[in-house]
């Protein structure tokens, strides 16, 4: 059969539930096509912009006899959801673009000898780093690993590709990606579900060293399978009901056309002229000599994709006398989201318009809740002259944004405590790192146990609150009685520190200690060697009955 796309595509067989759609985000759609699919799993560790995924699993968990819960780390969620994958049962894990990197050793090693069941692996990207550190494309990762990728264009295709990506996983022994972006996840678009899958193989762990036991001999004949695997992907990719092609009539050349992904397709739809032809790329791996047959039948090709120019690179190397327009060209700018003013004057001709002037309206900057203990930390540091701050992933970073802007950088989770090791190393005598609770559990242990390990003078003030919080409360492993979804075991976070090998370890509360207080106590943690921990504990008050009637906190009251 010739691998050449047709010119028009059916529409795909819906075996509806009920006889109208729900207008639902991409987020609430995967969970549900991840429920109907059967999975017998899910886990996640939360991050914008993918973070509502397994918060609606999670309320319908039971009823569906899923076991969902968040995780330690993403490394963790993912190692985890790969176990039952293996053993032939169906497996959801979610995270952000950021994440794929904690996750990647496992991620990456698990591809070449794949699972049983089926594995769907969902990353939601940042192009413009609404909520995250880098605008890094998921993408590469697909490249690297061989896995499948798909990219939903709405909430509809989120739960069809999502919902078929398990199939897919089974079919071919492969993890397979759904890419979300930004506005994707949280745009809402009409979705109609379809019947759930009500049967469920037994759970079976495999016994094949031959397959999993990944030592080198069994590596590289793992990955020559995978690399002649990357051949058969793209056949199904490309005769899926995901890629569509729209040609203006049947030539042998075209005038323009455009290519895209994503979130690109329904920008093209809503404006790119109906005489221009159209190729729709449903994910990775894409054939290039189909890519080039489209580009090379026109005389000129946009292309519009979220993230890194990775497709427009890919067709500049085939297009052969075509010219191709995109972000590489300048036609779009090279960061951030793809912007409707940007892509008219692409197809007008006209030259990139520039960014709306600013405006005069004050700057909105995201602020420390206004009863929170956060507030008497920081204006305790502020005090504090010739002191080194790294600072972590969480709310308090918010602490390095004024009023009080007394953190030196943030980097990672967990790389307060690493960088902090760093400085002591070269002899800063007044290192203090900042990290919360549920980042300490999620990557501050490693640099903690080296710290002492290497006996560094250094103090780390460890901000215990009970929760997640900025990403919506989700439960840490010692978490307060009062918050959110109980524990079944708790984790003694005082005796964890201790039993590293921290000397000294010191519990305060925030509100009885005081901005002076909390200063003298930082202060005086100096002069001490070795590792000191300075331990808050003050419930968020987000999470907290009696919240609203608490009084907020102003630098007028840094004496209390």
């Amino acid at each position: 059969m010739s691998r050449s796309l047709a010119v028009t595509v059916a529409e795909r067989e819906i075996d509806q539930t009920t006889s109208s759609s729900e207008v639902i985000s991409a987020d609430e759609a995967v969970a549900f096509a991840a429920l109907d699919a059967g999975i017998a799993y899910s886990s996640a560790y939360p991050g914008t912009p993918t973070t509502d995924i397994q918060e609606t699993i999670l309320k319908h968990a039971d009823l569906n006899q899923v076991k969902a819960l968040w995780s330690i780390n993403e490394k963790v969620a993912y190692e985890s959801a790969l176990a039952v994958a293996i053993g032939g049962q169906r497996a959801l894990v979610s995270m952000k673009q950021v994440g794929l990197n904690v996750a990647a050793d496992a991620f990456m090693n698990s591809c070449p000898a794949g699972v049983n069941g089926g594995l769907v692996l969902v990353v939601g990207d940042e192009p413009a780093c609404h909520s995250s550190q880098n605008k890094q494309d998921t993408r590469h990762y697909r490249n690297l690993s061989g896995a499948v990728l798909l990219e939903p264009s709405d909430s509809q295709e989120a739960y069809d590709m999502t919902r078929e990506a398990f199939a897919v996983s089974e079919r071919f022994s492969l993890p397979v990606i759904i890419r979300l972006t930004t506005r994707t996840a949280y745009g809402c678009t009409p979705v109609l579900r379809r019947k759930a899958r009500n049967s469920r193989p037994a759970f079976s762990w495999p016994k094949q060293p031959e397959r999993f036991f990944i030592v080198p001999q069994v590596s590289r004949r793992l990955f020559k399978r995978l690399l002649e695997r990357q051949v058969e992907l793209g056949d199904w990719l490309v005769k899926s009901s995901y890629t569509v092609r729209r040609l203006d009539g049947l030539q042998a050349r075209y005038r323009r056309g455009v290519l895209c992904t994503g979130i690109g397709y329904p920008l093209a739809k809503e404006n790119v002229p109906h005489n221009w032809s159209l190729l729709k790329v449903a994910g990775e791996p894409f054939p290039d000599d189909l890519l080039s047959e489209f580009v090379r039948q026109h005389d000129e090709v946009l292309v519009l994709e979220e993230g890194d120019p990775l497709l427009e690179a890919r067709v500049r190397h085939v297009s052969k006398g075509t010219k191709v327009r995109g972000r590489l060209s300048d036609d779009l700018t090279q960061f951030g989201e793809l912007q409707v003013r940007e892509i008219c004057a692409a197809i007008e001709g006209t030259p990139r318009p520039l960014p709306p002037p600013n405006t005069d309206l004050p700057t909105r900057l995201p602020e420390i809740c206004k009863p929170c203990g956060y507030h008497k930390v920081f204006a305790a540091l502020k005090e504090i002259p010739d002191i080194a701050t790294p600072s972590d992933i969480g709310c308090n970073s918010l602490g390095g944004m004024p009023p009080y802007s007394v953190m030196d950088g943030v980097w990672a989770m967990g790389s307060s405590i690493g960088v902090a090791c760093g400085l002591a190393a070269m002899g800063h005598s007044r290192v203090l790192a900042i990290i919360g609770d549920s980042t300490f559990y999620h990557a501050g242990l490693p640099p903690l146990i080296e710290a002492v390990q290497e006996g560094y003078r250094l103090t780390v003030l460890l901000l215990d609150n009970g929760t997640a919080a900025m990403t919506g409360g989700q439960p840490v492993p010692h978490h307060f009685d009062s918050a959110p979804a109980p524990l079944a075991r708790k984790i003694d976070l005082a005796l964890l520190i201790k039993a590293i090998g921290v000397r000294s370890c010191t519990t305060f509360d925030p509100h009885v200690l005081g901005v002076m207080g909390i200063r003298e106590l930082v202060s005086s943690s100096f002069e001490v060697p070795g590792v000191k921990v300075l331990l808050y504990r003050s419930q968020c008050g987000l999470f907290t009955p009696g919240y609203h009637t608490s009084e907020p906190f102003s630098l007028k009251q840094k004496g209390g």
